[in-house]
């Protein structure tokens, strides 16, 4: 994964219309791409414990959180979690919690990005995307009113683990 890196919060707002259908855009280019301009955000850093509570108690113990509460309409949390390496933790979390985003569109959305094909209306409770081939684990979910885009970076150990998992009985590599 590239650095992620994002700018101090600044700018006018979006109408709250517009910033929901950009949520998806918004999550990609933070968590996926590893880049994002938040010019035309309006927004703060937030302290961690900002986040929902049963969104937080799925993330253990993060060795550091940047938390940033974006104004579109509802409440907005965009997050980036780093661990300590070892044990089965993560190399980062991050990912997007928003009450305005319906969860089939933001699975559709990530159904776009990943697969590259809209696949119209999700049902269930959860997508996931098991990727260790790309390094992540990607998800969309519902949290204590939230809607959660979410992507797991894998370390090293965890991709060669998991690649060596999924590989056929009897193949080589």
């Amino acid at each position: 994964m590239t650095a992620l890196t994002l700018p101090l919060l600044a700018a006018a707002a979006l109408a709250p219309a517009q910033v929901a259908s950009d949520l998806p855009g918004l999550f990609v280019g933070a968590c996926m791409d590893g880049s994002v301009s938040l010019s035309g955000w309006r927004g703060r850093e937030a302290p961690y414990e900002a986040l929902p509570a049963g969104l937080r108690k799925s993330f253990g113990q993060p060795a550091s959180a940047k938390v940033y509460e974006l104004e579109s309409g509802g409440k907005v949390y965009l997050y980036v979690l780093d661990y300590e390496q070892g044990g089965s933790n993560p190399d980062k979390v991050c990912g997007l919690a928003a009450r305005t985003l319906s969860r089939s569109a933001a699975a559709d959305a990530m159904n776009v990005r990943i697969e590259g094909v809209s696949r119209g209306q999700a049902s269930g409770t959860i997508s996931q995307w098991y990727r260790p081939q790309d390094g992540y684990i990607a998800l969309v979910t519902s949290e204590s009113g939230f809607t959660v885009l979410q992507v797991t970076w894998l370390t090293d150990k965890q991709k060669e683990q998991a690649l060596r998992a999924m590989r056929p009985l009897g193949g080589s590599q």
